[in-house]
């Protein structure tokens, strides 16, 4: 059974539609943009995310993680 339910658990197939909206709504008010990437381990996993960019960068970087069963629009909350 845990073969069946895990990769739905552990790799979330979907953004939160609520989430996503406000990330959306965030990028537009801060005039942010969004790139996506992604990179690959040296385990082989490929890792995927975003980066997000101020209009007028500082050259900081801030780097968020998600829980196991969440996915990067989780973070936004």
């Amino acid at each position: 059974m845990g073969h069946a339910i895990g990769p739905g658990i552990l790799h979330p197939m979907n953004l939160n539609p609520d989430l996503a909206s406000r990330v959306e709504e965030m990028l537009e008010r801060t005039t942010a943009a969004r790139q996506d990437f992604s990179v690959r381990a040296a385990d082989g996993i490929e890792l995927r995310g975003w980066k997000v960019r101020a209009q007028s960068p500082n050259g900081d970087w801030i780097i968020l993680f998600h829980d196991v069963s969440d996915n990067r629009a989780g973070v936004y909350s």
